[in-house]
């Protein structure tokens, strides 16, 4: 079942074109890749959907309805959470309330339902005991786990991951790997995400899509897109 596509997204920055037409749809559960080469309009696209910025053109549509060019926070709440290259985390705060609130932000639940909800995902992750730390006193890549539980346990639709493997360690991606597997089979979470190395790709997504000057280049199964020669030529200059 479809739940979320982007239809003929247009952005430009002064007179760069950054999008051009740019179109793509996800299915319920599913896990799509976006590669592309630097300055193919990746992150763009994600900000625009998850409403950090505005096309010029084009629509978006959730679950049947449009949601093109809302504001970030009411887009979050009908369904989209994401995660960014430099994590937005309150770094002040325990890793425990960060995650805490983005219950609290998406869900009505009780102090006790909180508080397991909380607990499970820092256990599956292995950082319950470090629960009461400040994120700014953790390493990045802990931050990057932050991030992702925060998404998580808003229970949304859908998923932005804007190069979130970049900085783990192989034990940790390895962690978000089964983490997205999980979710995307036991409650339908959809995932869009930006990534880099092809070997993350092929064992988490299901399709890519890749970009090249703001279009729709190529898309296909993974072992298809990373067989074509114009792709390897485009991403690697092989």
């Amino acid at each position: 079942m479809l739940i979320f596509k982007v239809e003929n997204i247009c952005k430009h920055f002064g007179g760069v074109k950054v999008l051009e037409n740019m179109s793509l749809a996800v299915k319920k559960g599913e896990v799509v890749g976006i590669m592309g080469p630097n300055g193919a309009g990746k992150t763009t696209l994600l900000n625009i959907i998850s409403g950090q910025e505005r096309a010029d053109s084009g629509e978006i549509f959730l679950n049947g309805e449009r949601i093109t060019n809302l504001e970030a926070h009411i887009i979050a709440q009908k369904g989209i959470r994401r995660s960014f290259q430099t994590t937005s985390n309150f770094p002040d705060e325990t890793i425990y309330e960060n995650i805490r609130a983005a219950i609290i932000n998406g869900k009505h639940m009780s102090k006790q339902e909180e508080q397991e909800t909380v607990n499970k995902i820092l256990e599956r992750v292995a950082m319950l005991h470090i629960a009461n730390r400040r994120v700014s006193e953790v390493p990045i890549s802990y931050s990057k786990l932050v991030e992702l539980c925060r998404c998580l346990v808003a229970k949304p639709a859908l998923i932005l991951l804007d190069e979130l493997y970049a900085g783990l360690t192989l034990e940790e991606s390895k962690m978000v790997t089964e983490l997205i597997t999980e979710r995307k089979k036991m409650e339908g979470v959809s995932f869009l995400l930006i990534e880099h190395r092809t070997e993350i790709l092929l064992d988490v997504v299901n399709r890519i899509v890749v970009l090249n000057q703001g279009k729709n280049y190529f898309e296909g199964l993974p072992a298809e897109v990373l067989a074509n020669k114009e792709v390897s030529k485009l991403y690697w200059g092989e």
